[in-house]
């Protein structure tokens, strides 16, 4: 996974953007950068991934991980519907996350088998998921980008850039935390982390 490159145009895009954004200014000829961005790309693909598996972890109330997750076509139309069953069971209450409809609104309904979904129970805003409106919170948006410090003085002269790699996070659009120099990449995570969470 590559990093976004971000340059003056595009920064209050990325910081305005998402509830975490973390901006690593570097530059081609600094080898602590070039050493510094697998570790970025890594936590960008964990971060990633946690969120798909957040997705995917959607389990009824009251049951364990064996549930089972299927698509399956939906009655004679042939529209697709994402189904979480309890495994071992047929029919019982389903959850469905129906293709946009009749209103134009994707829907998330529980609902017994064979009704029509007319038991909406929620409606997924802009950047949720299913497990996030289940779970009744959003989980926040984090984005992982690079800023070339050659490329954007302006940018970097912004934020004091004197030496680099410098990593900076910003929360909700407002830089929060600074690391300068090459770290190990569980001091990115945790610090990712800890302004996420809050």
């Amino acid at each position: 996974m590559s990093l976004q490159l971000v340059d003056e145009q595009k920064f209050p895009e990325l910081v305005m953007g998402a509830d975490v954004a973390v901006l690593e200014f570097g530059a081609a000829w600094c080898p602590p950068c070039k050493a510094l961005l697998p570790i970025l790309e890594e936590l960008a693909a964990e971060l990633t991934g946690e969120l798909a598996a957040d997705v995917l972890a959607v389990e009824p109330a009251g049951q364990t991980g064996a549930d089972v997750l299927a698509v399956e076509p939906a009655g004679e139309t042939g529209e697709d519907v994402l189904a979480v069953e309890p495994a071992g069971e047929t029919g019982e209450d389903v959850l469905a996350v129906e293709p946009a409809g009749q209103t134009g609104e994707d829907v998330l309904a529980v609902e017994p088998a064979g009704q029509t979904g007319e038991d909406d129970i929620a409606e997924e805003s802009a950047g949720q998921t299913a497990a996030d409106v289940l779970a009744g919170e959003r989980r926040p948006s984090v984005v992982i980008a690079q800023a070339d410090a050659d490329d954007s003085p302006g940018l970097a002269s912004q934020f004091g850039i004197m030496s680099l790699p410098t990593v900076i996070v910003f929360k909700r659009g407002q830089p929060v935390d600074k690391l300068v120099g090459l770290r190990p990449k569980q001091v990115y995570r945790t610090i990712i982390d800890r302004w996420a969470s809050q």
